[in-house]
């Protein structure tokens, strides 16, 4: 039986602040792909710490193949590990939620596939995350120091300030100077 405090935290409007999430284009471009839906962000770290190899989770990630029982397969022995923890709850809450699979399994995943459509429609992500998960905003990492407003929701997909790459000296210096009109030239002038 639902509690006052349950039924609260259903209505409360969520404000994603740290989240790599794509913008919507990227989203709705190519075929959906449930292993990349379920397994993906920092659940990687979990599933690699737990022993899946770069192999298994390069192929984990690689959604041009079709083959989703042997990606999966490549790292179940991780999964079983890992399952259990913060990262892992995740991918099983959205795999009953929104694919119905009480267990993930390659064979509940590969099914579940076979249910996707096509192509996602154009919107699907945005009313995905503002209705169904009441998000009042989410922040878009493009993991690039110019991350433009996404047209399909410039109010809801806002701008996260990617500074990794700044910080790791990784620094596009003729986007910085597209962007701002600053040249760069030394330490001095990058301040």
């Amino acid at each position: 039986m639902p509690s006052d405090l349950s039924e609260f935290i259903q209505t409360i409007s969520i404000h994603n602040t740290h989240e790599h999430l794509w913008k919507e284009s990227s989203f709705i471009t190519g075929k959906p792909d449930v292993l990349s839906l379920l397994f993906s962000c920092y659940l990687v770290g979990d599933l690699t710490t737990a022993g899946a190899s770069q192999d298994a989770m390069y192929a984990l990630g690689a959604t041009t193949n079709p083959d989703i029982l042997s990606r999966f397969n490549g790292i179940k022995d991780a999964w079983e590990h890992c399952k259990h923890t913060g990262y892992g709850e995740t991918p099983q809450w959205v795999a009953k939620r929104y694919f119905g699979i009480e267990d993930i399994s390659a064979e509940s995943i590969a099914a579940a596939q076979e249910k996707l459509p096509e192509l996602w429609d154009k919107g699907y992500l945005y009313k995905l995350l503002k209705e169904d998960a009441n998000y009042d905003h989410v922040q878009i990492d493009d993991f690039c120091f110019a991350c433009h407003p996404d047209p399909a929701g410039p109010d809801f997909f806002l701008y996260d300030i990617a500074w990794a790459s700044l910080i790791k000296g990784d620094i596009d210096l003729g986007s910085l100077y597209e962007e701002s009109g600053i040249e760069i030239t030394d330490l001095e002038s990058y301040r």
